[in-house]
Order: structure tokens, then sequence, then C-alpha cells
């Protein structure tokens, strides 16, 4: 792959967007499966060397309803992939 997205949440924000999907499948999903869950992903994303990794912290982004956030998200991959950055300090 030319670019890994890693879109990261908090236990609390997958927790509230299991249960705001209503999947019955998905309410029986115990915290601490989750808490494993994104540790390990954290753990594999650390040691993971084959291409750049773009990680996107999600707890305060909502796409569906901010279309804004998703743009911003798109334009920061896009300039990934041709090799811009941009540092705002």
């Amino acid at each position: 792959p030319d670019l890994v997205v890693y879109l990261r949440a908090q236990v609390g924000t997958l927790a509230a967007r299991i249960g705001g999907r209503g999947r019955a499948y998905e309410q029986a999903v115990p915290t601490a499966y989750l808490e494993a869950l994104n540790r390990r992903y954290d753990e594999w994303i650390g040691s993971f060397t084959l291409c750049p990794v773009l990680t996107v912290e999600t707890d305060n982004l909502n796409y569906v309803s901010d279309s804004a956030s998703l743009e911003k998200v798109i334009r920061r991959i896009q300039d990934r992939l041709h090799g811009k950055e941009t540092l705002t300090l």
C-alpha cells in the first residue's frame, strides 16, 4: 500500500458508536474486548513499517454530520499520498 489510514478512537467512543448503530449482534461486545483490540491495534501500527501511516484521532469527529471534517481528512490523505506535509505550531 502507499498509505495506511488508521482511524483511532478511545474505548468510550467505540462503545457509544456501537450503541448508536443499534445492531443487536454488536450490543454484547464487552468493554474488555474493545480495550484489548485497541491495545493490539496500537502495538501493530507502532511496528508497521511497510508504508507511511496516517493516524486520525476520531473521538471528536463525525464524518456523517460534519462534511468539513471529512474533507479535512480527505485533503490530508491526498497530501500524504503526494508527498506534501504542513506543520502548524
